[in-house]
């Protein structure tokens, strides 16, 4: 897999998940009880994978690329580390959760677009 199609996929498959509820997060809080769960689905999953092993084996064949977006695999690793705050529905952790999970996407669409 080229790059480009490496950088295609984490951008759908991640990103675009990733953000899918934080982006609809309103201004004020309290954040709707089902926009959380919906952002905690996302990133921590159903099923025992969170949003960083979805990176980290996304990326598990494509050195190149993982040593390109380690500002991102940080990004996730900050993500994943709000787990417990964000499930016990603490305002700031929830915010920035969904801070993460929007620049995660803006920054996988930034160089996407930069290599195509």
């Amino acid at each position: 897999m080229t790059p480009v199609e490496q950088l295609r996929l984490l951008s759908h498959d991640l990103g675009k998940y990733l953000a899918r509820a934080a982006r609809n997060f309103p201004d004020a809080d309290p954040v709707p009880e089902v926009l959380v769960e919906m952002m905690m689905r996302d990133v921590w999953g159903d099923e025992g994978t969170d949003a960083l092993g979805r990176f980290q084996k996304l990326v598990a064949d494509a050195p190149s690329v993982r040593l390109e977006l380690a500002d991102v695999e940080k990004d996730l690793e900050t993500l994943v580390g709000l787990e417990a705050a964000v499930r016990g529905f603490e305002p700031k952790a929830v915010r920035q959760a969904a801070a993460l999970c929007v620049k995660v996407d803006a920054d996988l669409r930034r160089r996407l677009e930069q290599r195509s």
